[in-house]
């Protein structure tokens, strides 16, 4: 019976471990892959703002949930004695106003982090930016994060890699 629990523990032990290594391989690929965002679902659009912050030099938690609220915090990050929080929002053709970052500031002092970082495929309204300023807020939109993920990404000899960012709806 000791042999056999042994076993069965090594086995579940090995298999988590292969787990988290093909998670961290499929991350790596979505930056480096990665040509239209709007493509990525939710969980992917999160695995790939948290390798951006982890090619960054963060130590990234996930905290994201599928299955309910997750507390407009999807990933917690640590570098040096620095913390931030990350709200990430993948909409195909959407504005980001201002309710929502006053909502996610709020989240950020509740925490009781030193920044909030909030990133979005889309854009932020004019308010919602004008409301961050002078906070610490960081808005990061599509164009600013299809540079990020351009900037990783490896180059294909005279060869352009193009990320495509939604157009601003009411543009």
């Amino acid at each position: 019976p000791a042999n056999i629990t042994r076993t069965t523990l090594a086995s579940v032990l090995m298999l988590v471990w292969l787990r988290v290594k093909v998670q961290a391989r499929d991350r790596r690929h979505l930056v480096e892959w990665t040509t239209d965002l709007r493509l990525l679902d939710s969980a992917e659009f999160e695995w790939l703002v948290g390798e951006l912050f982890r090619r960054e030099g963060w130590t990234v938690q996930e905290t994201g949930r599928r299955d309910g609220p997750d507390g407009n915090v999807d990933l917690k990050l640590t570098r040096a004695s620095t913390t931030a929080i990350v709200q990430c929002k993948r909409w195909k053709n959407a504005q980001v106003g201002v309710s929502l970052i006053r909502e996610f500031y709020g989240v950020t002092v509740a925490e009781n982090v030193e920044r909030g970082i909030f990133v979005t495929t889309g854009v932020f309204t004019a308010d919602a930016t004008e409301f961050a300023r002078g906070k610490p807020l960081e808005l990061v939109d599509g164009a600013q994060l299809a540079k990020l993920v351009q900037g990783l990404q490896p180059r294909a000899p005279n060869k352009e890699l193009e990320a495509t960012v939604p157009a601003c709806p009411k543009c």
